[in-house]
């Protein structure tokens, strides 16, 4: 039998002497500040070429010198080495290496007066600054003194002195004075830590309490100590309705009245988002706080309310009554 014998044949052109530089790889254009457990190092690959485009071969080998030019920040960063000669396939690379200080890197490549495009750095994300860790929650008014198992999200967001997001899974730790809450998180690229918060015993007192829960957020600054942040979550009961003013009333021919009423819980804290207030009469026109909807809100002005009834046909005498 015969055949075809295939045969590969690595060809490489020949370049002439070093005409530009190109920017092939940037592994990293975010580093973190030393010592804080992110990645620390950026490597930079870049191609030198002759006039024709052909990367420089060892015959036209460059010797590639490399420089930080001052930007005003991160002025601790620094290149693992000062220059490099390309290999046989015209390529150099540099590390720049981060130190304390946050700010952007901006290399320079050269050979002799060729000069390359600018790179740039960001070093950011130190250590956890107390003025830049803070809580939220999800809802601030939640049902928990009516029921169990409601999950409330609470949120850490740990900034570090510059205001910039931490690095990635910095821990954050989590306690409450009443019920559950998930014991610990780790951030986000946001600088964001989330755990869940739920209802359960032990509940806040009522009456006679102000149905708050202390939601505790706790992580390491950079000084190796303690830092916390803290919110407040009120638990909300059932609900109480009560007309304040007046008891009772009578309208005049053609007249109205103002009729105060609260919607509260047992420890005089508003009700939840949503739920809905109003009023209707068998007679009569209403207006003031009707078809009131509940924002979500720990304020007992929400918990205060008045509609005014007037006599919608003047010369009628007729008994209202007012449903709630």
């Amino acid at each position: 039998s015969s055949g075809n014998a295939l045969r590969s044949v690595d060809v490489r052109f020949v370049s002439e002497a070093a005409n530009h530089i190109v920017i092939i790889e940037l592994d990293r254009p975010r580093i973190g500040i030393i010592g804080t457990g992110a990645p620390e190092t950026a490597t930079l690959t870049l191609e030198v070429r002759d006039r024709n485009g052909i990367p420089v071969d060892v015959d036209h080998a460059a010797t590639v010198t490399f420089t930080i030019v001052p930007t005003g920040g991160a002025t601790d960063a620094a290149l693992a080495a000062a220059s490099a000669v390309t290999n046989d396939r015209g390529r150099v690379a540099a590390v720049v290496r981060s130190g304390m200080e946050a700010g952007v890197v901006e290399v320079r490549a050269a050979v002799g007066s060729i000069l390359s495009q600018p790179i740039r750095v960001a070093v950011h994300g130190d250590l956890p600054d107390p003025d830049h860790f803070s809580i939220a929650f999800e809802r601030v008014n939640i049902e928990g003194l009516v029921y169990d198992g409601i999950r409330n999200g609470v949120t850490a967001r740990v900034g570090d002195a510059n205001g910039n997001p931490v690095p990635d899974s910095t821990a954050v730790w989590f306690t409450a004075n009443y019920g559950l809450i998930q014991g610990s998180s780790f951030t986000d690229p946001h600088g964001e830590a989330t755990v869940w918060e739920v209802t359960a015993g032990p509940h806040p007192p009522i009456p006679n309490g102000d149905g708050l829960v202390l939601i505790t957020a706790q992580t390491i600054a950079k000084n190796g100590g303690y830092i916390t942040t803290s919110g407040n979550v009120m638990w909300s009961g059932h609900t109480i309705l009560e007309i304040t003013n007046p008891a009772t009333f009578n309208i005049p021919d053609g007249g109205s009245v103002t009729i105060s009423f609260r919607v509260r819980d047992a420890n005089n804290n508003p009700l939840v988002a949503g739920t809905t207030i109003g009023a209707e009469a068998t007679v009569g026109n209403i207006g003031g706080d009707n078809d009131v909807v509940l924002p979500d809100t720990q304020s007992q002005g929400y918990t205060f309310f008045s509609i005014i009834l007037s006599d919608a046909v003047p010369g009628d005498i007729l008994p209202a009554q007012v449903r709630r």
